[in-house]
């Protein structure tokens, strides 16, 4: 019960919140999402302190170049369209506060999140619910494709198939590596060139 708290529980206030986002006034969301990305970042570090073990890997060559890979491959349905410039422009403020919030948000915190989540927890637990018994990285077609459709339903239906094509890639390079740290590293830069890109684009 606690392997399976410490990895849903992040998942879960993240996601309420997210749905509150939408749902709230535009002079309130930045509140709310600065809440989020400092209590979803408290919890990661509080459940996971003592647990470091799981958290595996290193940082490589090949995550740095899948992270660019997976950015331009998101990016190109997108350039005529301006849809990711104007859902951060939407959401924009002038605080310094509020930038850094939505920097680390996106680069630091939501990367390692999903990946606990996604590549760690889901892709194992759909073999076994017992899913820390489980190798990390361990493919099956259930676990494998599993995670990518809910990976790719839990993004905006624009963004379904840059979401799939991205959870693909991930999940390959953890089967290949068993790797998360990588799977993190090539999130976090994906997310990183994402940011810069909505920012100054």
């Amino acid at each position: 019960m606690s392997e399976l708290r410490r990895y849903l529980l992040p998942f879960l206030v993240f996601a309420i919140f997210s749905f509150f986002e939408s749902k709230v006034s535009l002079e309130l969301v930045n509140l709310l999402y600065a809440v989020k990305i400092i209590l979803c970042g408290f919890l990661i570090y509080y459940l996971f302190r003592n647990y470091r073990n799981e958290i595996v890997g290193k940082v490589d060559l090949l995550s740095i170049l899948l992270g660019v890979i997976v950015f331009i491959i998101w990016i190109c349905p997108f350039l005529h369209l301006g849809v990711i410039k104007n859902t951060i422009s939407l959401n924009s403020t002038n605080s310094t506060f509020y930038f850094l919030v939505r920097f680390v948000g996106s680069c630091v915190v939501i990367p390692v999140l999903e990946e606990l989540f996604f590549r760690s927890f889901l892709m194992r637990f759909l073999i076994n619910s017992d899913f820390w018994k489980i190798e990390l990285g361990r493919y099956t077609f259930i676990s494998f494709w599993g995670t990518v459709i809910v990976f790719t339903l839990l993004h905006s239906k624009a963004e379904w198939i840059v979401a799939a094509i991205s959870g693909v890639i991930y999940g390959l390079y953890l089967i290949r590596k068993k790797d998360l740290v990588g799977c993190i590293v090539a999130h976090s830069i994906t997310n990183l060139l994402l940011f810069i890109y909505a920012f100054f684009y």
